[in-house]
């Protein structure tokens, strides 16, 4: 090479060997680096010391086949006592492919290199916490291997077999040079059944045990694997090396496929126990509520479930002060209650941090490097756990195991944590009924000085108080409900005591279905008056009742307050009685005036004064159908109220209407139309109460439509209701464009006394149009109510039925 090529080489490689330092020196710094390096090393120290050893043609097989023979150890199947995997399709190809020696350097190199590197696999293989196979139990399973390997040779050649395999050997058309496999295979399998059977003895298995836990795994993979082999032998001797790489690749592959499936099979065996085991902490820890029994019985669960060397307990204060501890000194069978406990650095971090710390062998280094004093005797495993109860941390658990010991698995880790869950529940619940009961014991005597002012209360109260609870039973009444109610005592059911609820206005079947409803009744109070039957008439008491709810919204009871109001009752009847006679008393005079004013009239010839009679007599019969409404009123809300209904058109009584209203409007200037359909149908109605009613809904719309308004009467057909009894009826729709309705009194305005004025403020007045209305119009099976305009103002709608049809019968 000349100076300028290799200067800028060196350069080159010098650049190369510096970054490749630093890179390494990174790595170097990671812990799993640290433990991978040496056994990665070691590993090809014997990969190279083993081809240098042979230095033959079969070396790049025998290595390829060692590392095989790795996966498939490593990642078998534990069963007790051993482990099963492809091991059996491994040997038989080998011996089939490359020979007795070849096959058993592949097998003892194989074995040898899973045993050196068993320690990094060590991790992964415990994913499912499967149990620790111990040294003995893997030198006997690498002599089962061994054994079967040399004693199917010894038959596969005794019966006339070759090794390695000539494709010659092999005709599908001859089944004569297919035996001595046949041979092979079945010593094969038979040799390792039986020392496994050996084994499993040794350790005082029976063979019923050994039928069900070993025997499915060993014959499915000693006997179903064989075909595979003799397969793969014969590709290797047709291919070469590609054969034993793809073959290989597989074998891999499924050895990795089947351990995760059985990875996945024990996980989920797994999460089931540790269900079961969790459920029944969660239930030993949920019978008492005594703090120091509470942390016993969590110290038994984790001791029965992880052993360890040391376990404690360590509770905060509601000031973050560490108020005590429970520690266990297991080997020495020591338990102590510590106040004023002391934790140490690692506990604290715990407490504050609210996350888990586990320290082992391998991460020992995170405690100095966040300044924590390990404690002493310094533990090989510290895991501590937070007692955390709604975001608050309220303690520690911390368990640790002294040298030599191994470190905790995943699932003794998730388990501790499940455990801490349910400590944590249990010790809030067993810290709140103690503080409970102290507080019950501090405010006992207070609570019954409050009870004995609320029955002073109560009994000082001119009501009388009843206070039922939700299943019906009296929990509070004062001597007043008491004694005139005949009520139960406290604690007692007042269904038992039929006078008691008659007293209170319900029927037994009301009130059992009011206490099955007490939990959806209204929360606002609701009264009502009733009446009851004594000596000298009637007795009227108004029951005013409210559901009793606490302050987190829970249903406690029914509470009923009794007043008498029979007073009041029957001043209003008598209130109700003078009405009806005044409005009795007016008619005659009425009459009277109306008479006299039709007598005046026919003598007048003066246009002027026959003008002001004729508005004397509109004003004095308008006066007549207020009259004449009260009255009717009365009738209808007594029940002794009788349409006379018959057929009649109401086209003609609503151009009587309007004409007569026309000076009315035209005074403010109000546009009357009146709209009738075609074939407008009869109505089975009372003529004079339908005039009445047209008259008031007619005299609302003039009073609220503004000047220059307009007023539309429109009457349409209306469909029966049921056509098989009746015919068709009308609608009648009377449309103003006043200011309209607002939609909260939409509901009101039909109510007796009420009235609803500009922009829907209620005005008091007579106010009995609109009610005589709504009963006039139910008094003849028709409906009535108010809509929106389209245009605005408001539509007040009215239907009557039509004419009935009568039903013949034979």
């Amino acid at each position: 090479w000349s100076a300028s090529t290799a200067v800028p080489l060196a350069h080159c490689s010098v650049t190369v060997y510096n970054v490749a330092m630093i890179w390494f020196n990174s790595l170097r710094e990671q812990l799993w680096v640290r433990r991978l390096v040496p056994w990665v090393v070691l590993f090809m120290g014997l990969v190279g010391a083993f081809y240098a050893a042979t230095q033959n043609s079969a070396a790049p097989y025998i290595i390829l086949l060692a590392f095989l023979y790795v996966l498939v150890i490593t990642f078998g199947q534990p069963v007790p006592h051993g482990r099963v995997g492809l091991t059996p399709m491994l040997a038989l190809a080998s011996l089939l492919m490359l020979g007795a020696v070849p096959a058993f350097i592949a097998l003892a190199s194989g074995l040898l290199l899973a045993e050196l590197t068993r320690p990094i696999w060590r991790t992964v293989g415990q994913m499912a916490h499967p149990t620790e196979i111990n040294l003995a139990t893997r030198l006997g399973q690498a002599a089962v291997q061994a054994a079967a390997l040399a004693a199917s040779y010894g038959v596969y050649t005794a019966v006339g077999g070759h090794a390695p395999l000539q494709p010659q050997e092999i005709n599908i058309f001859n089944s004569a040079p297919l035996l001595p496999i046949i041979w092979l295979g079945l010593a094969h399998f038979a040799v390792v059944l039986l020392l496994n059977l050996v084994l499993n003895w040794g350790h005082g298995r029976t063979l019923r045990q050994f039928g069900v836990e070993n025997l499915p795994a060993l014959a499915a993979f000693g006997l179903l694997s064989q075909p595979f082999a003799l397969l793969w032998a014969l590709s290797f001797i047709s291919i070469g090396l590609p054969a034993l790489v793809i073959f290989g690749a597989g074998l891999a592959g499924f050895a990795l496929a089947f351990w995760n499936s059985w990875q996945n099979r024990a996980l989920l065996g797994q999460q089931v126990a540790q269900f079961a085991q969790l459920n029944q902490v969660g239930q030993s820890l949920r019978e008492t509520l005594d703090l120091p029994t509470v942390l016993v019985r969590t110290w038994e669960q984790v001791n029965e479930l992880i052993p360890a060397d040391s376990f404690t307990i360590a509770l905060l204060g509601g000031t973050a002060v560490w108020e005590q501890a429970f520690v266990v000194d297991v080997p020495h069978g020591r338990h102590q209650q510590i106040t004023q406990y002391q934790p140490d650095d690692l506990t604290r971090w715990v407490a504050e941090h609210g996350r888990v710390l586990e320290l082992d062998g391998q991460n020992r280094h995170y405690a100095s490097q966040h300044q924590l004093t390990l404690p002493q005797p310094a533990p090989e495993v510290w895991l501590g756990v937070p007692l955390i109860t709604s975001e608050q941390t309220i303690g520690v658990l911390v368990i640790q195991r002294y040298a030599p010991a191994l470190p905790l698995s995943r699932w003794s880790r998730e388990l501790l944590l499940a455990i801490g869950q349910q400590a944590s529940s249990a010790i809030q619940n067993a810290r709140l009924h103690g503080e409970t009961v102290r507080l019950y014991n501090l405010t006992d005597e207070a609570l019954a000085r409050r009870v004995e002012q609320l029955q002073a209360l109560l009994n000082s109260i001119h009501e009388g108080v009843l206070m039922l609870d939700r299943a019906g039973r009296v929990a509070q009444v004062n001597p007043l409900a008491a004694a005139w109610l005949a009520a139960p005592a406290v604690g007692e059911l007042l269904e038992d005591y039929p006078t008691a609820v008659a007293r209170l206005g319900y029927e037994p079947a009301m009130l059992s279905k009011r206490l099955q409803q007490v939990e959806t009744l209204p929360r606002a109070p609701q009264s009502t008056i009733y009446a009851l039957p004594v000596e000298n008439g009637r007795l009227f008491i108004e029951r005013t009742e409210v559901t009793v709810v606490a302050g987190d919204g829970r249903v406690m009871g029914w509470l009923m307050v009794l007043r008498d109001v029979t007073a009041q009752e029957e001043q209003a009847q008598w209130r109700t009685q003078f009405t009806h006679m005044i409005v009795h008393d007016l008619r005659n005079p009425i009459s009277t005036l109306m008479s006299n004013m039709h007598l005046l009239e026919e003598q007048l010839t003066d246009p002027a004064p026959r003008q002001l009679v004729q508005t004397s007599q509109q004003v004095s019969h308008h006066m007549l159908d207020m009259v004449d409404s009260l009255m009717d009123i009365n009738q209808m809300e007594a029940g002794q109220f009788m349409a006379e209904v018959e057929a009649m058109r109401l086209p003609p009584l609503a151009e009587r209407l309007l004409t007569a209203l026309a000076p009315l409007a035209s005074r403010k200037r109000i546009t009357l139309q009146l709209t009738v359909a075609d074939g407008l149908p009869a109505v089975w109605a009372d003529e004079e109460l339908v005039r009445r009613i047209l008259v008031n809904l007619l005299d609302n719309a003039l009073k609220f439509t503004p000047v220059d308004g307009r007023i539309a009467l429109t009457l349409t057909a209306e469909p029966a209701a049921d056509p098989a009894q009746s015919e068709q009826g009308v609608r009648c729709v009377i449309v103003d464009n006043g200011p309209g309705i607002p939609m909260a009194h939409k509901e009101h305005i039909f109510e007796r006394f009420v009235r609803i004025g500009a922009g829907g403020a209620q005005v008091r007045g007579t106010g009995v149009g609109l009610y005589f209305c709504k009963l006039a119009v139910a008094a003849q099976d028709g409906r009535i109510w108010v809509e929106d305009a389209a245009e605005g103002g408001s539509a007040f709608v009215l239907t009557l039925p039509g004419i009935p049809i009568p039903s013949y019968s034979l």
